[in-house]
């Protein structure tokens, strides 16, 4: 059984979004199995941070990690993701800093994300 880690990137078909298509998304808790979504667009709503092409070869184009809302995956829906590499450190350290200022992630949501990305830092590779 495959285990994600912070920062790791997969393609699903199961994220609920509409139009129902498949989705590159970023895992940010990997113990709940909660992803942030890459988009094309960046939409206020979502509040964005930009993820570059040239820093992530697995992408086609640059894109758009929502950072307002963590995506849950069950067991059998991350089971059947396609894993496409990990984000950069730089993105990672992005993605840290958005959600400690965020206004719509819930203080639940803000702490484990917080504490999963920092407990990743420290067994970390990248050093």
């Amino acid at each position: 059984m495959k285990t994600p880690e912070v920062g790791d990137v997969y393609l699903s078909n199961d994220i609920k979004v509409t139009p129902s298509k498949p989705k590159i998304c970023i895992c940010v808790h990997p113990a709940g199995l909660w992803f942030f979504l890459i988009n094309t667009e960046n939409r206020k709503m979502y509040d964005c941070i930009p993820i570059l092409k040239k820093n992530n070869s697995f992408l086609n184009y640059d894109g758009y990690i929502s950072t307002n809302f963590p995506f849950k995956l069950d067991h059998h829906e991350f089971q059947r993701a396609k894993f496409l590499g990990k984000i950069s450190e730089t993105d990672i350290a992005n993605i840290l800093n958005k959600v400690n200022k965020s206004k719509f992630l819930t203080p639940i949501q803000k702490t484990k994300i917080i504490d999963s990305i920092s407990l990743w830092r420290v067994n970390s590779t990248f050093k």
